[in-house]
């Protein structure tokens, strides 16, 4: 037909199965067919190969996003534990400070006894409360300590008032763990359970 050499296990094979299902039809016909059949195969091979590349493509994207997606998140993560250790460092910086000046009012409330006072210390306890009063036999304005074991302790000295005061409250609101103590001399008997001299935290 186009003076090309026929294969002879082609013609052996599939042109002699096709012209057994087209029996009587001429050569140039025969070949038509196979030409349609192989082109179609050829168009078939290429709409799946275009379909692959499709797919190809969408995974591709899908990869893009995932890693997109990834990568953003271990931002986020990033991002979100520097800023919680941030936090964590100025709570440190923060209760350092605070520790600071619970130890400085220590130094400037703290009341030394003389040689004959006899020094009683409490149980250790939180104070929950501070609030103030007058008690006494003037009638003194006081600092009332409202302790965690359910004792009210009272301090009416006026030296280091304000100061003893803020101590006082400081320690409440940290939470620390204190002990008190109350002084007597021979022939007075106060009890640590309503009054205090000193307070001093408990580590």
């Amino acid at each position: 037909m186009d003076g090309t050499a026929f294969d002879i296990n082609l013609v052996a094979t599939v042109m002699h199965e096709k012209f057994r299902e087209n029996a009587g039809v001429s050569p140039a016909t025969l070949m038509k067919i196979l030409y349609d059949q192989e082109n179609q195969s050829l168009r078939d091979g290429a709409l799946r190969i275009g379909q692959l590349l499709d797919e190809s493509m969408v995974r591709e994207k899908e990869m893009q996003s995932l890693v997109r997606s990834t990568s953003e998140r271990a931002e986020a993560e990033s991002a979100r534990a520097n800023i919680e250790k941030k936090q964590k460092e100025e709570a440190q910086a923060e209760n350092r400070l605070k520790d600071e000046k619970i130890a400085q009012l220590l130094r400037d409330s703290l009341m030394t006894p003389r040689y004959d006072d006899i020094v009683t210390e409490s149980n250790v306890a939180t104070i929950k409360r501070v609030s103030q009063g007058n008690i006494g036999r003037s009638n003194q304005r006081a600092i009332i300590l409202h302790m965690s074991d359910g004792t009210n302790r009272a301090n009416n000295w006026e030296r280091g008032y304000n100061t003893r005061l803020e101590l006082a409250e400081e320690l409440c609101t940290s939470g620390k763990k204190v002990r008190t103590d109350v002084w007597n001399k021979p022939g007075t008997n106060y009890k640590w359970e309503n009054w205090f001299k000193n307070i001093y935290v408990v580590d």
